[in-house]
């Protein structure tokens, strides 16, 4: 590991270390060098990290997260521009509240405030991974019709290959518990009316107390087309 870095890079680093895989730094010949690189048998696999700290000044009133993810998006690009006959992800972490990276967050930021799940869950638990579709021009009314062209699509982009979101995970058993029982509801036939996440948060934090399962993990969410 470096002496020096970055967060994001010392928590790649340790994930990469986690999965036992060899990686080099900033070893590329050209006049871009990327962050990081691991030899695969399919070719090289490319990465650079992005780090987001708090705005200046920071925002009293809400803020939009698209924007410095974007920024930070096109400068990975620009890293990639030798190298887009391999495998180049950008990796974002962030280490300030004012910079939101959750991959919903970021997938908008990337494709398009029109993604949106790609089945219709009817309010309904779903313990499956969420998946996202990008709308066709014909899918939105005409006020909306820009947010059907992403800032990254197979027409626009040609260096990243997947994003990567590093994220601090930790599990709450109140949170936890609350999913567990209305689960079971649903399961039993029961249609949950809206808020009633809410009203049991506040019923059981009387009872069960709100600890935590591994807490100081690190969590990888990669965004990739398929």
């Amino acid at each position: 590991m470096k002496s020096q870095g970055t967060k994001g890079e010392e928590l790649f680093e340790r994930y990469l270390h986690s999965q036992e895989l060899h990686w080099e730094y900033e070893s590329l010949p050209g006049q871009k060098r990327p962050d990081y690189v691991i030899q695969h048998h399919t070719g090289r696999c490319i990465f650079e990290v992005k780090d987001f700290d708090d705005p200046k000044p920071r925002p009293t009133d809400g803020y939009d997260p698209s924007p410095p993810i974007q920024r930070k998006m096109r400068r990975a690009r620009e890293q990639f521009e030798e190298y887009k006959d391999h495998c180049c992800s950008v990796v974002l972490y962030s280490g300030s509240i004012y910079r939101a990276i959750y991959p919903s967050a970021v997938l908008c930021a990337a494709f398009g405030p029109g993604s949106r799940q790609s089945y219709e869950s009817g309010g309904k638990l779903d313990p499956t991974p969420p998946r996202f579709r990008f709308p066709a021009p014909g899918e939105l009314p005409p006020d909306l019709q820009s947010l059907a062209n992403p800032v990254l699509s197979a027409a626009s982009n040609r260096s990243i290959s997947s994003i990567i979101v590093l994220l601090n995970y930790a599990l709450s058993e109140l949170h936890l518990e609350v999913w567990r029982r209305l689960y079971l509801r649903q399961q039993a036939g029961e249609v949950l009316s809206p808020g009633e996440s809410l009203r049991l948060l506040s019923e059981l934090g009387e009872t069960v107390p709100n600890t935590w399962r591994y807490e100081g993990t690190l969590r990888v969410a990669v965004l990739a087309g398929c």
